[in-house]
């Protein structure tokens, strides 16, 4: 009996930010994994839900009416990470080595005054991109003597939209979204036994799917003593629940080899589900003193 071949896997992470990269780097398990900024990473998210930077437009989106500032935002993490396997057969070789480049962007705004209403309303909008936005439709085709096998491993696209606003008195209320993908790729092609392929046609489509955030933010203090010393002074409490999501790619292939194969030809459906996330509650507390 041949024994099986052992797997090392060699990790080497570098990030703008100081955010931590492991081969499960990607823009669909980023923010509950590592955290988007500074604040996130660094409290390994205990944070989150207090943090008024545009962020929190994922976490707390009703957090976003603590702070008036408007800003702009802009993140880069570097990752390389690689898989290699060592065989009595094969020697050492790579089974992946697949670099990420993922880039932040963030925009926190004022909405107050684009309405009648009287109203503070406040917007945070958190985009991220996979590669410098390179893999947004990450597939391809070519003709290949060794073949070619199927490699979906991330979401190419983080987006997430929040708006908070103050309800009464030491109260806010926010909501917000998560924009997911779900791709679709279709692959007709006509080729003889020599592999000469001839009439190739790849179409790819993709369309934004939307999941709910909804979050609510309460300031004791503010509510019961706004001009008193209580014992509660600088506690807050905050409930977020975020539906689930998740990328899903759908790969349908349609071979055609004349003579042997005749039409409708040879069909292979692929379906995958990439960064997969439950219902989340959070509820935090805060006590500032």
């Amino acid at each position: 009996m041949r024994p099986l071949p052992y797997l090392k896997t060699g990790l080497c992470a570098s990030a703008l930010l100081l955010a931590p990269a492991i081969s499960l780097a990607n823009m669909g398990n980023t923010a509950t994994t590592y955290g988007l900024l500074p604040t996130d990473i660094a409290s390994a998210q205990a944070l989150s839900m207090f943090n008024t930077q545009v962020s929190t437009a994922y976490y707390n989106p009703a957090y976003l009416a603590h702070s008036t500032k408007s800003e702009l935002t802009a993140g880069l993490m570097h990752a390389e990470h690689n898989l290699k396997a060592d065989s009595q057969q094969f020697g050492t070789y790579t089974v992946q080595d697949d670099p990420t480049q993922q880039v932040l962007l963030g925009l926190k705004a004022d909405l107050s005054d684009l309405t009648e209403l009287g109203q503070p309303m406040y917007l945070g909008v958190m985009i991220g991109s996979e590669k410098f936005g390179d893999e947004l439709l990450a597939f391809g085709s070519r003709t290949d003597a060794d073949g070619q096998y199927f490699n979906y491993g991330r979401q190419p696209l983080f987006l997430s939209i929040g708006v908070g606003t103050h309800v009464w008195r030491g109260l806010d209320i926010g909501i917000g979204t998560k924009v997911t993908l779900k791709s679709e790729a279709s692959l007709v092609a006509q080729t003889n036994l020599a592999g000469d392929t001839e009439y190739e046609e790849l179409n790819v489509s993709a369309k934004p799917v939307l999941r709910p955030i909804i979050s609510m933010n309460f300031d004791w203090e503010e509510t019961f003593c706004p001009d008193a010393q209580c014992w509660y002074d600088g506690l807050e409490t905050a409930f977020a629940f975020k539906g689930y999501s998740d990328s899903s790619v759908e790969v349908n292939a349609n071979t055609i080899i004349p003579g042997t194969i005749p039409d409708p030809g040879l069909f292979i459906d692929i379906a995958t589900v990439d960064s997969y996330q439950p219902n989340i509650y959070t509820l935090g507390m805060q006590l500032k003193r």
